[in-house]
């Protein structure tokens, strides 16, 4: 008590210009030196309290005499947990002996967890995982670490039992692997979910690992064993960050490098679907969901597209195996059809190996544009061109190039000729002539036709109409006087 009202003078004195106060009384060289012997007076009367309170603590046993032992606590340690018994704890502070007491403690708590050494952050882990992708597509499990991040892997990746870090290259191991494997065995479990692995992560004993580095170890299992992740029953890219617990591994059967690649370019090229070149478990399982949406979502357009393209090829006599339009559109349909009925293991090799009619851009417009062609085909009337093809030069002479190019259209790709677009200006072009084919105007400048030309493409306008209300045409005409049944 002596020495802690002697540190509090002392504290006082030297705090401010108190100094100069309480010694006004010596020269300013004197006060200078006295401040000098006050400041060790202080530090040294500092670290003898702080001893003492190393010794009240039960801390250290060398400054015991600076306590009151009729005051003696007996046992300075108590754990509730019956089955650990603490031992005085080491540090030259509180601080220090307080994290070795919580040392103590958590070795108890988890007696396997892995010395880190130092606090293991997000960006440290997301690196390592990263790391153990390079590893998966190395043949012998084996990657050159960059030189900043080499402390970093060894100082994690060792003591998780993730892999051995030389001087300069990172090796997998399978350490987990064959830990999760015998697990599964050993407890008969026929469905794996993260909540499983994350029970067996601490079995034999705890480890306490940190969730995020638990998800580092489930994802490195999941790579090594080819697995993918799926949670009520959908596919799911998984995250370091973020892994539900009741999301489900599933083993996922992988195709050749070769047939992989075929694969990913063609879905670009004909569904516009896209995905990482890396062959893995996950890459697979999510692009195949993806082309299977993608081809049951087009499949019947494309149907819709043949069968009003197989009727128009046929009342224009044309025939269908020998019309480019036709075949791109029978080569879609197949495709599309073989990967909506397809099963999951069998959706790389049907897309690899699939017949593509045409050229790979051809099947890319049917897909994109099945249901407007099917549109353009069915609002568009066909009796003007058929009574067009019936009628002589000298009396319509464009009508027969006109046919021609509708049949053009019905023939040639999309990507070459555009159905819809050039249907309705065919259309348009069939009404004029059908009205300039008619009889002179006379005085009142209106032309004249007969009843049955008449009907006809008045039930071709009226339906043309009903497909196409902006269409916009100029027509002037009256019945021919001569016919009897012109009322």
């Amino acid at each position: 008590m002596e020495d802690l009202g002697r540190l509090v003078i002392l504290d006082y004195v030297l705090t401010g210009n108190n100094l100069n106060q309480c010694g006004s009384h010596l020269s300013q060289i004197e006060r200078e030196q006295a401040r000098i012997l006050l400041h060790n007076q202080r530090d040294q009367m500092r670290q003898r309290l702080c001893n003492a309170m190393l010794a009240a603590y039960g801390v250290s046993t060398i400054y015991a005499e600076a306590i009151d032992t009729s005051h003696d606590l007996g046992e300075h340690f108590y754990a509730l947990t019956p089955t650990l018994t603490l031992q005085p704890p080491v540090g030259a502070s509180l601080k220090e002996a307080l994290n070795h007491l919580f040392g103590q403690a958590l070795a108890h708590q988890f007696p396997a967890h892995p010395q880190f050494a130092e606090e293991v952050r997000r960006p440290a882990l997301r690196r390592l995982l990263e790391l153990v992708r390079q590893a998966s597509r190395a043949r012998d499990g084996r990657v050159e670490v960059e030189r900043p991040y080499r402390d970093e892997v060894r100082r994690i990746a060792v003591p998780l039992r993730l892999g051995d870090m030389g001087e300069t290259h990172f090796v997998w191991r399978d350490d987990w692997q064959s830990h999760f494997l015998r697990k599964q065995a050993e407890e008969g479990v026929t469905s794996l979910t993260v909540r499983n692995l994350r029970a067996w992560i601490d079995q034999p004993e705890a480890m306490g690992l940190p969730r995020e580095i638990q998800n580092l170890v489930i994802l490195s299992f999941a790579l090594q064993s080819n697995l993918t992740f799926s949670l009520y029953g959908a596919p799911v890219q998984p995250q370091l960050e973020q892994l539900d617990n009741g999301t489900e591994l599933r083993a996922q059967s992988l195709p050749s490098a070769d047939a992989w690649q075929e694969a990913m370019q063609r879905a670009e090229a004909i569904l516009g679907t896209s995905g990482s070149l890396l062959l893995n478990a996950t890459n697979v399982a999510q692009f195949v969901d993806e082309v299977k949406k993608t081809a049951a979502q087009c499949c019947q357009h494309v149907e819709g597209l043949c069968k009003s393209l197989r009727q128009w090829l046929d009342v224009f006599g044309l025939e269908a195996r020998r019309a480019p339009r036709m075949q791109t559109a029978q080569a879609t349909l197949a495709l599309l059809s073989g990967l909506t009925e397809a099963e999951k293991d069998a959706v790389i090799q049907v897309l690899s190996t699939a017949t593509l009619a045409t050229s790979a851009p051809a099947m890319r417009e049917v897909v994109l544009r099945a249901a407007e062609q099917a549109t353009a085909l069915d609002n568009t009337s066909w009796e003007p061109f058929e009574r067009l093809s019936h009628m002589s030069v000298e009396r319509v002479p464009h009508a027969q190039g006109l046919v021609e190019t509708v049949k053009e259209l019905l023939t040639r790709d999309e990507h070459v000729l555009a159905l819809a677009r050039g249907l309705k200006e065919a259309q348009a072009a069939a009404f004029k002539m059908l009205t300039d084919a008619v009889e002179p105007p006379r005085e009142n400048s209106q032309r004249s036709i007969g009843l049955k030309d008449a009907t006809a493409v008045f039930d071709a306008i009226t339906k043309a109409l009903a497909a196409d209300p902006e269409l916009v045409l100029d027509i002037n005409w009256r019945l021919h006087p001569k016919d009897e049944s012109a009322s």
